[in-house]
């Protein structure tokens, strides 16, 4: 085990970090009661260490635990790591946990039962500070491609279901809504069937512009007479039943244009195809 180092007569900032790494190491093996297995140069790979040893052994991941935090106390390290076991040339991780010099509570690493006997590399992956950020410009690029993906499923969402719709429907103030195989002008209170229109009545052109906005929903009377009579109670009698009549008669000619009674609580406007 490596007890002392002069940090002083070390002036690379890397070498550093590698001599920590595998301080780390040597203690994680004295805790395995393991003194002769050996730990392989320290192997940097962009913003990753990879430590390796030399032979198959099993642990507990509470030991690495235990042996990182040693080692940030004994050398007063103050750098943060992602901590990542690996088994050897795989990308599968058996085990991680994030260090940091003031071993924040709540971000104690999850304890696993003991790994069996393999090989194994152990990553450390410097997190950076908030003033101290790593530009990953692949990590950047990944993000980007999702956000684009993502929206590019949204658009397609919102164009499929504007094309399945079977009408458009707009504000009264619209010049035209088409309606199966009419044209309704709510403005100008006109429906009109191949080239033939005729002239609907105020009320009658409220109740089918609220049906054609509530499609393939039930509508209880009452809700209709709020909307279309402004709730006039003058008009509970057979007022509503006398402009649904009207409107299935001017809308007879296709037949995929139905107002359902539902018995008991009020209409469904539906247009099937």
């Amino acid at each position: 085990m490596i007890s002392t180092f002069n940090f002083g007569q070390i002036n690379s900032e890397i070498e550093l970090e590698k001599i920590s790494f595998r301080s780390i190491g040597h203690e994680f093996l004295l805790m395995l009661e393991d003194s002769t297995s050996r730990i392989l140069p320290i192997q940097k790979n962009e913003h990753s260490y990879r430590m390796d040893i030399d032979r198959e052994f099993a642990f507990e991941p509470d030991l690495l635990v235990l042996a990182v935090y040693k080692i940030y106390s004994q050398y007063g390290l103050t750098k943060n790591y992602i901590v990542e076991v690996k088994k050897c040339n795989s990308d599968e991780i058996v085990y991680s946990f994030y260090s940091n010099r003031q071993r924040e509570k709540g971000l104690e690493p999850c304890k696993l039962r003991k790994l069996p006997k393999d090989c194994y590399q152990i990553y450390f992956t410097e997190v950076p500070t908030k003033n101290e950020q790593i530009i990953d410009y692949s990590l950047d690029y990944k993000v980007l491609i999702s956000f684009l993906m993502v929206t590019i499923l949204v658009l397609l969402y919102i164009i499929l279901r504007k094309k399945n719709r079977k009408k458009s429907v707009e504000p009264k103030e619209s010049l035209r809504i088409a309606l199966g195989n009419y044209v309704f002008e709510p403005k100008k209170l006109l429906l009109t069937f191949e080239n033939q229109s005729e002239e609907l009545s105020t009320k009658e052109s409220d109740l089918l512009l609220y049906f054609i906005q509530n499609e393939n929903s039930v509508l209880e009377r009452a809700a209709i007479l709020n909307k279309v009579w402004n709730g006039n109670t003058t008009y509970l009698g057979r007022t509503l039943d006398v402009h649904i009549s009207k409107l299935r008669k001017r809308l007879e000619r296709d037949e995929n244009i139905q107002i359902l009674t539902v018995r008991g609580v009020g209409y469904k406007f539906v247009i099937t195809d």
